[in-house]
């Protein structure tokens, strides 16, 4: 009887401690490795930094406001009781988390300027947790591409101390690279804790270097900056259906389609006839009588040439260039756009050759006005000299013929 007595206390025995192993192997598992300070007076930055590696602040609070002590009790035994502190709010530094006159403490709240990696305990054996670290000296800058947050808040700070750097490791702000990064302007490490899409390099709409840091053999692949393709760039430049205000039209000025006029609208604006164009599938481009506030829609389509030469300009062409697939509100297609944009291309270069063309001949026709003129002054220059020439041998004649005639009389 004894010895059945004595197999089931040892068997609980077994089956209490397993459970309640298993429960603080659970809480130590992780990157975390803990430690305890070499002697009193010393944080547990330093301690860290002696086995190469960083204190983290988060683990610190976990391990003060846990009420059952299971951290001290995995690493000093559980033979301690684990008792609240007093106050309960993380300030008393008797209280820190470690083993104190065999007794464990923990806190029931934590306030802003609690216990931290470099808080030196009072009379407290420190438990200190450290992480990360080995690496240390190794991280690399990234000047391109996206942040792989391999480091932590608490590793960019040490690696800011290393470097002597001024660092701010609680910044939130959606303008700037996620995770560790270097701002050169400023020479500040920062770690951003907001999310967005911003990458690491140089910022051009701030002008700004913004170097990310990270841990050497990082697996996550940098992606470099994707170009848009024409899609893309349409996608984002007309929304793919026809709910956004307002459509859009290409407004070619002094220019009309001869003839092809489906239907003809009086006393309108130019909304007014967009209006009528839009309500109609067969629309594809009106011209608006400027004077006279008329609009003829036309069916004809976007390819047909317009004509630019009417008697004082009276007109002014608005082409749809997203043409309506099936309805007012259906959606449009990229081909339409497509072809659209090629053809307003077309358009414009036709017309800015014209230009050329025309500027060509007017100053064709400047030189040759000029060097008509120049040979006007050049023949009027000849005849005034020859004129000049003849009064001289005039004279000539005179004084050496008439005048000695003159002198034998006398």
């Amino acid at each position: 009887m004894n010895c059945k007595l004595i197999f089931f206390i040892l068997l609980c025995s077994i089956i209490l401690f397993s459970m309640y192993y298993s429960k603080i192997e659970k809480f130590s598992s992780g990157n975390i490795q803990f430690i305890t300070a070499g002697h009193f007076g010393e944080n547990c930055s330093k301690s860290c930094k002696k086995i190469g590696k960083i204190c983290s602040n988060s683990e610190i609070k976990k391990i003060a406001v846990d009420n059952k002590c299971s951290a001290q009790k995995y690493h000093f035994g559980s033979n301690s009781p684990c008792l609240p502190c007093s106050p309960s709010n993380s300030t008393n530094r008797y209280c820190f988390p470690g083993k104190v006159a065999n007794n464990y403490y923990y806190n029931k709240t934590w306030v802003p300027g609690s216990y931290t990696c470099d808080t030196i305990p009072d009379r407290t054996t420190p438990l200190c947790p450290c992480e990360g670290g080995d690496d240390l000296d190794k991280m690399k800058q990234i000047s391109s591409g996206d942040p792989n947050l391999s480091v932590t808040p608490n590793e960019c700070k040490e690696y800011a101390k290393s470097k002597h750097i001024k660092s701010n490791i609680s910044f939130n702000n959606r303008f700037n690279p996620k995770g560790c990064f270097h701002h050169k302007e400023s020479n500040t490490v920062y770690y951003n804790h907001a999310s967005n899409g911003k990458q690491c390099g140089y910022d051009t709409q701030f002008k700004s270097h913004k170097i990310c840091i990270e841990k050497p053999g990082s697996k996550i692949i940098h992606n470099p900056v994707k170009k848009e393709n024409s899609r893309q760039k349409f996608a984002k430049q007309f929304p793919k259906c026809a709910g956004f205000k307002p459509p859009l039209f290409q407004h070619i000025p002094n220019a009309a389609i001869s003839g092809r006029n489906t239907k003809h609208l009086n006393n309108v604006k130019v909304s007014d006839c967009k209006s009528a164009c839009l309500s109609k599938n067969w629309c594809n481009s009106f011209d608006y009588y400027k004077r006279a506030k008329k609009c003829d829609l036309s069916n004809a389509p976007i390819s047909t040439p317009l004509k630019t030469n009417y008697r004082g300009n009276p007109y002014d062409h608005y082409r749809l260039i997203l043409k309506k697939n099936g309805g007012r509100h259906k959606c449009f297609t990229f081909a339409d756009v497509r072809i659209a944009k090629a053809e307003a291309d077309r358009q414009k270069a036709a017309r800015e050759k014209a230009a050329r063309e025309k500027a060509a001949r007017e100053k064709a026709a400047r030189e040759k006005a000029a060097r008509e003129k120049a040979a006007r002054e050049e023949e009027i220059r000849e005849k005034k000299q020859a004129e000049l020439l003849r009064k001289d041998n005039m004279y000539q004649y005179y004084v050496h013929n008439i005048k000695s005639t003159e002198d034998q009389y006398y």
